[in-house]
Protein backbone atom coordinates (compact mmCIF):
# COMPACT_ATOMS: atom_id res chain seq x y z
CA UNK A 1 0.00 0.00 0.00
CA UNK A 2 1.75 3.16 -0.78
CA UNK A 3 2.65 5.47 1.32
CA UNK A 4 -0.40 8.17 0.64
CA UNK A 5 -3.01 5.89 1.02
CA UNK A 6 -1.91 4.36 4.66
CA UNK A 7 -1.73 8.53 5.67
CA UNK A 8 -5.35 8.77 4.74
CA UNK A 9 -6.66 5.67 6.58
CA UNK A 10 -4.20 5.57 9.41
CA UNK A 11 -6.03 8.93 10.75
CA UNK A 12 -6.94 7.94 14.44
CA UNK A 13 -10.48 7.11 14.98
CA UNK A 14 -11.48 6.45 11.63
CA UNK A 15 -14.09 4.03 10.77
CA UNK A 16 -12.86 2.39 7.93
CA UNK A 17 -15.89 1.92 5.82
CA UNK A 18 -18.32 3.94 6.87
CA UNK A 19 -19.12 7.99 7.11
CA UNK A 20 -16.22 8.45 9.80
CA UNK A 21 -13.65 10.05 7.27
CA UNK A 22 -11.10 12.62 6.93
CA UNK A 23 -13.37 15.23 6.08
CA UNK A 24 -15.64 14.85 8.97
CA UNK A 25 -12.94 15.64 10.94
CA UNK A 26 -11.14 18.74 8.81
CA UNK A 27 -15.07 19.92 8.80
CA UNK A 28 -15.24 20.01 12.65
CA UNK A 29 -11.53 21.97 12.65
CA UNK A 30 -12.58 24.56 10.16
CA UNK A 31 -16.04 25.31 12.03
CA UNK A 32 -15.19 27.92 14.51
CA UNK A 33 -16.76 31.17 14.90
CA UNK A 34 -17.76 33.39 13.10
CA UNK A 35 -18.53 30.01 11.20
CA UNK A 36 -20.93 27.57 12.50
CA UNK A 37 -22.89 25.00 11.32
CA UNK A 38 -25.89 27.54 10.97
CA UNK A 39 -23.68 30.28 8.21
CA UNK A 40 -22.97 27.06 6.32
CA UNK A 41 -25.93 25.51 6.06
CA UNK A 42 -27.51 28.86 5.05
CA UNK A 43 -24.92 29.19 2.28
CA UNK A 44 -25.54 25.27 0.89
CA UNK A 45 -29.28 25.36 1.35
CA UNK A 46 -29.34 22.62 3.26
CA UNK A 47 -30.42 22.42 6.81
CA UNK A 48 -28.31 22.63 9.73
CA UNK A 49 -28.90 18.84 10.74
CA UNK A 50 -27.08 17.90 7.79
CA UNK A 51 -24.46 19.45 8.66
CA UNK A 52 -24.33 18.30 12.33
CA UNK A 53 -24.87 14.90 10.48
CA UNK A 54 -21.52 15.26 8.20
CA UNK A 55 -19.65 16.90 12.14
CA UNK A 56 -20.73 13.86 13.39
CA UNK A 57 -19.73 11.58 10.91
CA UNK A 58 -23.37 9.92 10.44
CA UNK A 59 -23.80 10.72 7.05
CA UNK A 60 -21.50 12.22 3.92
CA UNK A 61 -22.48 15.38 2.21
CA UNK A 62 -23.45 14.36 -1.49
CA UNK A 63 -20.75 15.07 -4.35
CA UNK A 64 -21.97 19.09 -5.45
CA UNK A 65 -21.76 19.94 -1.66
CA UNK A 66 -18.71 18.08 -1.55
CA UNK A 67 -17.28 20.76 -4.21
CA UNK A 68 -18.85 23.87 -2.57
CA UNK A 69 -16.87 22.19 0.76
CA UNK A 70 -13.68 22.48 -0.99
CA UNK A 71 -14.42 25.90 -2.31
CA UNK A 72 -15.74 27.37 0.95
CA UNK A 73 -13.65 25.81 3.57
CA UNK A 74 -10.79 24.40 1.09
CA UNK A 75 -11.48 20.66 2.18
CA UNK A 76 -10.85 18.29 -0.42
CA UNK A 77 -13.59 16.17 -2.31
CA UNK A 78 -11.45 12.74 -1.64
CA UNK A 79 -10.96 13.33 2.02
CA UNK A 80 -14.92 12.38 2.23
CA UNK A 81 -14.00 9.28 0.77
CA UNK A 82 -14.25 6.18 3.16
CA UNK A 83 -11.18 3.52 3.64
CA UNK A 84 -13.42 0.85 1.38
CA UNK A 85 -13.89 4.16 -1.54
CA UNK A 86 -10.06 4.44 -1.29
CA UNK A 87 -8.63 1.30 -1.77
CA UNK A 88 -11.10 0.70 -4.74
CA UNK A 89 -9.67 3.59 -6.30
CA UNK A 90 -6.51 2.44 -5.69
CA UNK A 91 -7.24 -0.81 -7.28
CA UNK A 92 -9.01 0.75 -10.40
CA UNK A 93 -5.95 3.14 -11.14
CA UNK A 94 -3.79 0.06 -10.95
CA UNK A 95 -5.75 -1.94 -13.37
CA UNK A 96 -5.48 1.16 -15.51
CA UNK A 97 -1.97 0.94 -15.42
CA UNK A 98 -1.65 -2.36 -16.27
CA UNK A 99 -3.84 -2.47 -19.15
CA UNK A 100 -1.95 0.50 -20.89
CA UNK A 101 0.98 -1.35 -20.24
CA UNK A 102 0.02 -4.19 -22.20
CA UNK A 103 -1.40 -2.15 -25.17
CA UNK A 104 2.16 -0.82 -25.10
CA UNK A 105 3.98 -3.89 -25.33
Amino acid sequence: MNVFIRSMLDIEGLDPSGCNTRGRVLLRQKLRAPRTQKWLAEILHVDQSAVSHWTRGTSRPDEPLRSALLLLLAIPRRSWLSKDEVLFLKEVRDAARAAGEEAAA
